[in-house]
């Protein structure tokens, strides 16, 4: 098994890890107190543009602060990464066949934190009890929409771009990138509102999703696409 293990935290994407799905880039920047998660979408069949820009990054900030003790280990070979130190704990993998970049966060401590999307082109954006959907054109010919869905057992309070958290000490997180790019027809969806609510209804689809299930689902894609080789 290929680990990597480092003790000091990342310091930017690039000395970031790479999670990947068939269709999402997430580049984690792993620091406790800031974390940020910076989405790219790829691979569009069709309309597959090589030199895209970041989509949105997706920004977890809590109260905490990097602590001697801190270590991450990132397995290149399960698509997974893990980060512990002294009162949490993160654990997150990426699914090729769910297309979804997903975290876990586990506090000892009851902790008050906030997740946010920052989109990085012009658009629109929905949030509700437990999502924040975004939607926009990466040019005259692609529609994206960039989404992140959250359970917990703290209180949430949803402002547009952010969803601010109270009394958790468990959060389990949901990203996803959707393009407009319908593969049945060969149609592109160039309508931001669309896409936005195809965005959406992905996002509801993981609500009633529980991290520790998808992730089992997720190794034993793997296991299976190893066992086939």
């Amino acid at each position: 098994m290929n680990l990597i293990t480092t003790k000091a935290p990342s310091r930017g994407i690039i000395d970031s890890h790479l999670l990947t799905t068939g269709k999402t880039e997430a580049f984690l920047d792993g620091k406790i107190d800031k974390e940020a998660i910076v989405l790219k979408g790829i691979n569009y069949t069709n309309a597959t543009i090589n030199n895209e820009p970041f989509l949105a990054t997706i920004k977890i900030k809590t109260k905490m602060k990097q602590l001697d003790g801190y270590e991450r280990e990132f397995n290149p070979d399960q698509n997974t990464i893990n980060i512990k130190q002294e009162g949490i704990e993160k654990d997150c993998f990426a699914s090729q066949k769910l297309n979804v970049v997903a975290e876990k966060i586990i506090f000892a401590e009851p902790q008050k934190l906030e997740i946010s999307i920052k989109p990085k082109m012009p658009g629109k954006i929905q949030s509700d009890e437990t999502s924040v959907v975004y939607s926009g054109k990466l040019n005259a010919s692609m529609t994206i929409g960039v989404g992140f869905c959250v359970n917990t057992n703290g209180k949430i309070q949803h402002k547009k771009n952010k969803l601010k958290i109270t009394d958790a000490t468990r959060i389990e997180l949901f990203m996803k990138v959707v393009t407009g790019y319908n593969a049945i027809n060969g149609i592109m969806e160039l309508d931001v509102n669309k896409v936005l609510e195809k965005t959406r209804g992905q996002m509801y689809l993981l609500e009633s999703e529980l991290y520790d299930v998808l992730k089992m689902k997720h190794l034993m894609d793997i296991e299976k696409h190893t066992l086939g080789e």
